[in-house]
């Protein structure tokens, strides 16, 4: 076997943290080669070869279509796609079974519930060997599948193929082995992607709420009453529409020791209150008339922040080698208002130009969008690299007046208004000058939006901390599923 993969599997065994499982590499002495669907391949000693006609029998023919699918269905029916979206009221099994799909693209599900499944899905029994391991072991060798599928434009599972295909495959002892550890990994990924479902649902509801003024978040009276005397807030009074009214505002060279006490045991310093229904008016925003809160205000976002556009570097100023000083572009902003890493056709600056460097925490804008309807304009996402510099299509913020989260948060909730002042017919941009004059309503107090910006980012990081978790494990399992599938990995 290549040294290569056993280094590869020495190094990832230790990697596994399956509880009360004990994996082993395949011994060197324990491999012989066989011509399987006119290949020659190393498998186990001690696995077997099987005709694939042998392994299964199909089950009786669909009468659903696509079409069929109820929106308020809650049985699972199965079409020819890769992912399951689709339901019914009406079952056709209720026993474990093998999906296949039979045009287009080769796609195979499993399902041990009731279920049904339309006219180009090829339902089939598996005989004599488990029925969870043949479903991972075409998952995972795809390419099988296509093998079998036949046409010059729209391609179709020829089943005369499919039935000459060889597997080779080990005792149903270690099948099932092998289904636990895979079926364990897969659940793990389902439930940390219902958990990140939830999060993206509540920080979609916050940031809403929020922003909106619906919701409306303060310090405790006992959270105030410290800050109060820390020093970190004073009480003052303002006149807004000739009413005064009393506020607690951030010390201003007192910022950061705000922001990282109230970062401790956040929940416990503040409350959530929806905003008094007598505590609206209106006001003419962006040629809209809109609600916000009493105690808010109206402010262009040039007199918050410079609008610092990006720069179009010359070609001999750019190289595609890795170079200190990496050049951001519209790619690191994705639809969501996350900050994407590139490697792919990545460009960097040969000498650093300070008139465009990022630091760290900045934002960036999106400042065309080629997309029909324009979704992606004014979207930003806060630059999460050192030694970063901007690139054309995309602009930064500078002197800016407020809070860089909370600033952020603000435009992505109100970047509709960013879509209805984009010029160009084909490739919809923005100008400097767009973006200064275009205005955003927002709390009157620095306090209010390092809360709305803290419970927010709050949420991000549960959400990144997530998806990175979901990354490992999917990693993990991608791993598991080709060396145990193989015989390169084994189960005591």
């Amino acid at each position: 076997m290549n040294n290569n993969i056993k280094n590869n599997i020495n190094n990832q065994i230790e990697d596994i943290s399956l509880k009360n499982i004990q994996l082993y590499k395949n011994p060197d002495n324990n491999w012989k080669t066989e011509k399987i669907n006119g290949r020659i391949v190393e498998i186990p000693m001690d696995w077997g070869v099987f005709d694939n006609y042998l392994l299964f029998k199909k089950n009786k023919k669909s009468i659903y279509s696509p079409k069929e699918a109820l929106s308020n269905g809650t049985i699972p029916l199965f079409n020819c796609s890769e992912k399951q979206t689709l339901f019914m009221n009406n079952y056709i099994s209720n026993k474990e079974s093998i999906l296949l799909s039979t045009g287009g693209l080769p796609s195979i599900h499993y399902i041990n519930e009731k279920h049904s499944y339309t006219t180009d899905v090829l339902s089939i029994d598996i005989l004599d060997i488990n029925s969870k391991y043949y479903y991972y072991y075409f998952k995972t060798n795809i390419k099988l599948l296509e093998i079998s599928f036949q046409g010059s434009g729209l391609k179709h599972l020829s089943k005369t193929l499919f039935e000459k295909l060889k597997l080779y495959l080990p005792t149903i002892r270690e099948q099932k082995k092998i289904v636990s550890i895979l079926t364990k990994q897969e659940t793990l990924i389902e439930e940390k992607q219902e958990y990140l479902r939830k999060y993206i649902k509540q920080r979609t509801y916050f940031q809403q709420e929020l922003l909106s003024g619906r919701l409306r978040i303060k310090l405790t009276k006992e959270a105030q009453s410290i800050a109060l005397k820390i020093g970190y807030i004073t009480q003052d009074f303002i006149v807004l529409d000739d009413k005064e009214i009393k506020i607690f505002e951030i010390v201003e060279n007192k910022k950061e020791d705000f922001e990282k006490w109230i970062n401790e045991d956040f929940y416990k310093k503040i409350e959530f209150y929806k905003n008094p229904d007598n505590n609206w008016k209106n006001e003419k925003i962006n040629g809209r008339i809109l609600e916000i809160p009493m105690d808010w205000i109206v402010k262009k976002i040039g007199d918050i922040a410079i609008f610092f556009p990006g720069f179009a570097f010359k070609e001999n100023e750019v190289t595609d080698k890795k170079t200190l000083y990496k050049l951001l572009k519209i790619g690191n902003i994705d639809f969501e208002g996350q900050y994407k890493y590139i490697s792919n056709n990545q460009l960097y600056l040969k000498n650093p130009n300070n008139r465009f460097i990022l630091n760290s925490g900045d934002i960036i804008l999106a400042m065309d969008d080629l997309t029909p309807t324009a979704e992606f304009i004014g979207t930003t996402v806060i630059v999460k690299e050192k030694n970063t510099f901007l690139n054309q299509r995309i602009g930064t913020f500078k002197n800016l007046k407020s809070n860089n989260y909370f600033f952020h948060y603000l435009i992505n909730q109100n970047q509709k208004f960013f879509k209805q002042i984009a010029t160009g017919s084909t490739a919809k941009n923005l100008s400097k000058k767009s973006i200064e004059n275009l205005k955003l309503p927002l709390p009157t107090t620095k306090t209010e939006q390092t809360l709305i910006s803290t419970q927010l980012t709050k949420l991000d990081n549960i959400i990144d901390k997530l998806e990175e978790e979901i990354k490992k494990e999917e990693k993990q399992f991608t791993y598991l599923k080709q060396e145990l599938l193989s015989g390169r990995l084994r189960i005591k």
